[in-house]
């Protein structure tokens, strides 16, 4: 990710036809990609706590219905949806 931060960006492209452009576009980029560090060191610090990829993908599943009040979708749907995202960061991270 470091690499990514230092490539002058003139445009940052989100879905739905939004974006950024000019020099606030290489801001956006780093912020999600800071932001995306910070998630990947909360999610290593539980699974440190925690031990098992289960609890912690049910923990991230929960947090992400409430946060992003996704009233619609059940854990049903998000424990598996999490439980990839977990094993992703854990496998990136050498964990598993």
């Amino acid at each position: 990710m470091s690499k990514l931060c230092g490539y002058q960006v003139e445009i940052c492209g989100f879905d739905h036809s939004a974006a950024v452009v000019g020099a606030e576009a290489g801001q956006v980029l780093r912020n999600g990609l800071k932001l995306c560090d910070e998630y990947q060191q909360q999610i290593l610090e539980m699974y440190g706590k925690e031990g098992d990829l289960e609890t912690v993908a049910m923990h991230v599943a929960r947090r992400t219905i409430i946060m992003e009040k996704t009233e619609f979708i059940s854990e049903d749907v998000m424990v598996p949806v999490a439980r990839a995202e977990v094993r992703n960061i854990l496998k990136a991270a050498g964990r598993l």
